[in-house]
């Protein structure tokens, strides 16, 4: 098992999280039967979905277990980001067992979770904001 601070060190990237977990990373091609529209996003949730299992270090989230803290992140929707509307990190939020939008995508630690969505922002964005204006 990892220390809390070898796993922020060691998972920087989604390529880094699957060298970690032990598989092989997929690209956008591979979602290349999914809807043209969906396509990035769901990359961007499946990235998320590895991230996130690495930085639980093999343990299983079980949302019976109401001592397993879960920490999910809080988006807020920004009209006035420095690239125009998007979410922005808004805080985190600790849960026993109950969850929200993206149980999925939740983390063993309050630093984690902050530092999974000031790192992954990139991929939090497209998972959240699928459809861009043409």
């Amino acid at each position: 098992m990892k220390t809390e601070q070898e796993l922020i060190d060691l998972i920087i990237s989604y390529e880094a999280a699957c060298e970690l977990r032990g598989v092989t990373p997929l690209t956008i091609e591979d979602f290349a039967k999914h809807p043209e529209e969906d396509r990035d996003s769901d990359f961007a949730s499946h990235q998320l979905n590895v991230i996130c299992s690495a930085f639980w270090n093999g343990e299983k989230i079980d949302y019976t277990n109401f001592r397993q803290k879960k920490y999910e992140i809080i988006w807020v929707w920004n009209e006035n980001t420095a690239g125009g509307s998007g979410f922005s990190f808004g805080g985190v939020l600790c849960l026993a067992s109950a969850s929200f939008v993206g149980a999925r995508h939740s983390y063993p630690s309050d630093r984690i979770a902050r530092i999974g969505a000031t790192r992954f922002v990139d991929i939090y964005n497209r998972f959240l904001s699928p459809y861009k204006p043409k």
